[in-house]
């Protein structure tokens, strides 16, 4: 934990200044607010004096990242991921970073991570060279939760087809004496 101060507000983050000598980024994902708005840069001005917790220091390229994300700064509690395998229905398109991903706001409680990032990989069955020009910024659109970056305070999600609607996503999903269909990759000695 150090005592920062902010240096610069930049396009996608901040950089600060620690412990006299050293400066680092705090990335967009890592600002306070679980999902800040398109105004966020209003909240932070030079010379503002903030905590930060040091996420990693690459020595060789001399970066250091930080974290103003309540639940790593203070040691609250972590934010809790929805279910892998949970199909959101009306997730929100916030912000669309071009052949990178997605951020989508989700429709669930308090308790549970309200943001989801989609990788560009994840975006269609097919392949796709711009998420700009399949999604629009408040479209609303359904996907399945793949997993979750609690460290980041996101869930990812998919939005190909064949994943949301796969019946049995994870070992969950399978029940005791159900018929499934699959196909048989190969025989060996130990079974199929």
């Amino acid at each position: 934990l150090v005592a920062a101060k902010v240096q610069a507000v930049l396009q996608d983050g901040l950089l600060l200044s620690f412990l006299t000598y050293f400066t680092g980024t705090v990335d967009w994902f890592h600002l306070a607010e679980e999902l800040p708005t398109k105004d966020w840069k209003q909240l932070y001005s030079e010379n503002q004096r903030v905590k930060a917790r040091i996420l990693y220091v690459d020595v060789a390229l001399k970066r250091v990242g930080l974290t103003l994300k309540p639940h790593l700064v203070k040691g609250g509690p972590v934010p809790m991921a929805m279910a892998t395998g949970t199909v959101v229905d009306n997730a929100v398109v916030y912000r669309i970073d071009p052949n990178v991903g997605m951020l989508l706001q989700t429709p669930t409680s308090k308790s549970f991570l309200r943001t989801a990032y989609m990788h560009i990989s994840d975006a269609s069955d097919d392949h796709v060279d711009k998420l700009e020009k399949l999604f629009k910024p408040g479209q609303k659109i359904q996907g399945r939760i793949i997993g979750s970056r609690l460290l980041d305070g996101l869930a990812s999600i998919s939005l190909k087809r064949s994943v949301v609607e796969q019946e049995i996503f994870s070992y969950a999903d399978a029940q005791l004496g159900r018929i499934v269909q699959g196909t048989v990759d190969s025989v060996e000695s130990f079974g199929l």
